[in-house]
């Protein structure tokens, strides 16, 4: 196995598995601020039902977040002999 070949596998995985999560993130930021219309007050005390900068701190969390649970396991993967992994099976 080529050294060059884990870092690029680990980044192919990760490529395919988060847009997936933007999106996912985007449609609910978007279904919150929808249904955020037709309430007066927020969930939380001291936010607004339109507090803009906190539904974006949570969105880039929740995908820093997402970004990490991905790549963990395909650095693992991609590190992991393909025989080996068969083997232990």
């Amino acid at each position: 196995m080529n050294r060059s070949e884990p870092p690029r596998l680990a980044r192919r995985l990760v490529e395919q598995a988060l847009p997936e999560d933007l999106r996912e993130s985007i449609v609910g930021d978007l279904d919150e601020l929808f249904r955020a219309r037709h309430r007066e007050h927020g969930f939380l005390f001291g936010l607004g039902s339109h507090d803009i900068p906190t539904y974006a701190l949570a969105a880039g969390v929740l995908t820093l977040t997402a970004g990490i649970a991905c790549y963990l396991p395909a650095r693992r993967a991609a590190r992991l002999e393909p025989q080996h992994a068969l083997r232990s099976e």
